[in-house]
């Protein structure tokens, strides 16, 4: 869990955080190091309804005890929809497209998260660039198709068992019950107590201690399912967004837009750049000539780094 820094010529490439260390000499070792994304895919969040609630807000409850920034347009988004009980990583994933925004690394290494509208692309030049790289144009949809998710408390909501231990299994001792479906209005009985259900915004566990039974109702979950055609040529092609339970009424039409976009004219370049004291990393903007010496502008949405001498950064970008 250490952080460490990796230079290159006394530039920041990346910040990372120790996994394990093996000793292979005196003065010799291997280190296994991964991101705060890396880390955050195997620590588990709880998810919840939101009404309103900020991103900034959300955020915060999210990553709490990691150093972070967030731009403050980011941050004052309202949230409306449903997280489920996921990864920190896929939870923030599924935020971030909802509101548009990336996660990106700031001057120290550490995770900043901002809107792309507005960055200035950083020039690499002809020589940085390795001989071989391939232009890929993606076959593009014609139709993108979104789901808008709501969750409300409704006076028809079914109630449904989510615990019971009266069959003489024993008392629970601050219990972890996870739900399958997002509910609210707990209820229990016998001697048993909620310990904790979360904050207010809590809807997917209860943490509770003592014999009896818990219920609670079901939140009502309507779908509203509409399309956009890309104005695409070609043999007909859908791309869907289904799963992304933060779409809701107030964001669907941003979120059918950017699909859209992504989905119709997105061209992908292949590339291989030696790295510098320009700071290149995944979501930068950057702008080169492609493998046909077409000037290019896209956004770096793939890079694998080999550390040598000379570092290369193999690219994947995504053309603006």
């Amino acid at each position: 869990g250490d952080p460490i820094s990796y230079y290159l010529d006394g530039n920041l490439v990346g910040k990372f955080y120790i996994k394990s260390v093996t000793r292979l000499s005196i003065d010799h070792f291997r280190l296994n190091a991964i991101s705060a994304a890396g880390m955050w895919a195997s620590i588990t969040d709880m998810g919840g309804i939101y009404s309103g609630e900020t991103v900034g807000t959300v955020i915060a409850n999210l990553l709490s005890g990691f150093t972070y920034s967030i731009s403050p347009d980011v941050a004052s988004v309202p949230l409306y929809g449903y997280l489920p009980i996921a990864s920190v990583r896929d939870n923030l994933q599924q935020i971030l497209f909802a509101v548009g925004a990336s996660l990106m690394k700031d001057e120290n290494g550490d995770p900043h998260i901002q809107f792309l509208s507005g960055v200035s692309p950083i020039s690499i030049g002809d020589d940085r660039v390795f001989i071989g790289a391939t232009l890929d144009y993606k076959t593009p949809a014609t139709e993108v198709v979104v789901t808008e998710h709501s969750y409300y408390v409704s006076a028809y909501d079914v109630e449904v068992s989510l615990f019971d231990n009266t069959d003489g299994s024993g008392a629970a001792d601050h219990k972890l019950i996870t739900f399958s479906d997002p509910c609210h209005t707990l209820t229990v009985t016998g001697t048993l107590t909620i310990d904790d259900s979360g904050n207010d915004c809590g809807a997917n566990y209860a943490y509770v201690t003592g014999t009896g039974t818990l219920t609670g109702k079901k939140y009502t979950h309507t779908t509203k399912v509409f399309s956009v055609p890309t104005g695409a040529n070609g043999e007909s092609r859908t791309a869907k967004v289904e799963k992304a339970t933060l779409v809701s009424p107030t964001n669907s039409a941003n979120v059918a837009a950017r699909v859209s976009d992504y989905e119709s004219q997105a061209e992908i370049v292949s590339c291989k750049f030696t790295l510098e004291n320009d700071p290149l990393k995944p979501a930068s903007l950057i702008e080169f000539n492609d493998p046909y010496g077409e000037h290019t502008e896209g956004f770096i949405s793939e890079m694998n780094i080999k550390m040598s001498g000379k570092a290369v950064a193999d690219c994947q970008v995504v053309k603006n």
